[in-house]
């Protein structure tokens, strides 16, 4: 079973659990340069990452994301909802089942605060192992492991 973790956002972090056990992650950059680019890019950039990571993999099983249900603005709240729209009808077209799991779960579940922030997040998945360079793969490692509760 592949089971995808997504941080959504202009700085998108990703997780892959690989029916083999492994587990690979990285972190996409979405974000439009608004000089010179309408700023609708940043979604195509989000879809296209969608693409890529399904053609890594046989098939995408299951895919997880951290469901986000208060915004610092009114602008990060639309920039949100356009991704995971966009997530939502990948999901939809390709028949794979995807489900939300709240902020406080995902940091309560890595770090046993449910207000933790990002630098404690960071530790956390690096005391499990995992090498990561940013806040972005730090999350979507923590859904990935926190997606294991929430399906059993």
């Amino acid at each position: 079973m592949n089971i995808v973790a997504i941080d959504l956002g202009t700085k998108t972090g990703w997780a892959i659990a690989r029916a083999d056990g492994s587990i690979v992650f990285g972190t996409h950059v979405c974000k439009a340069d608004g000089r010179k680019e309408i700023d609708g890019l940043r979604y195509a950039r989000f879809r296209s990452l969608l693409s890529k990571l399904q053609k890594n993999i046989d098939s995408i099983d299951q895919v997880f994301f951290e469901k986000v249900e208060s915004h610092s603005s009114t602008y990060a709240a639309q920039v949100y909802g356009g991704y995971k729209a966009i997530l939502e009808m990948f999901c939809a077209i390709n028949e794979i089942p995807c489900t939300g799991i709240p902020v406080g779960t995902i940091k309560k579940f890595t770090t046993g605060k449910g207000n933790a922030d990002k630098d404690q997040m960071v530790e956390a998945v690096k005391a499990l192992g995992f090498k990561v360079k940013d806040d972005n793969q730090a999350d979507a490692i923590a859904i990935l492991l926190c997606s294991k509760k929430v399906k059993s």
